[in-house]
């Protein structure tokens, strides 16, 4: 079946459901392009995720006029604390993140990131740390890059 657009997971199979989205407030990041014509170079600015029904506090409230990716990255930028490891993999730069205050887990490994296997972080500022609790949050796009400059790597 052929997808007309799609935003982030949200996929429009008509030309009719694209158009009525499009008709929601845009998000308010100049040069947003969270939505890409299928099968083009075409972009548009996401919708703001407020629009989109999304449960109140998915965000913070600052966010709201942006889509839900553009939100999802100025909430990550603001909550940098000891435990956010970005480093550069393969040509992206991604982020990770455990808990500093407690960075051996001793919850069932079911439950930690990445099944609970230990990794060794080297810090910039000179902390080597080790965690069996690390999760992914993924790849940041790239005109998000100088908000989160690297600060680590795995050893």
């Amino acid at each position: 079946m052929k997808s007309y657009g799609h935003e982030g997971g949200r996929v429009f199979p008509t030309k009719e459901q694209f158009d009525k989205h499009l008709e929601l407030p845009a998000c308010k990041r100049e040069g947003c392009q969270e939505i890409t014509v299928d099968g083009t170079d075409i972009t548009y600015p996401g919708r703001q995720w407020k629009a989109l029904n999304y449960r109140e506090g998915s965000h913070s409230k600052e966010t709201e006029e942006y889509c839900f990716g553009c939100a999802f990255w100025f909430d990550r930028a603001k909550d940098m604390h000891d435990g956010v490891v970005i480093v550069e993999k393969n040509g992206e730069r991604v982020r990770y993140s455990f808990d500093a205050g407690m960075p051996i887990s001793k919850s069932p490994a079911s439950c930690r990131g990445f099944g609970g296997a230990m990794w060794t972080i080297q810090f910039k500022d000179g902390r080597e740390v080790q965690t069996n609790n690390l999760w992914c949050q993924s790849a940041i796009p790239e005109h998000f890059w100088d908000m989160f400059e690297v600060n680590a790597r795995f050893v």
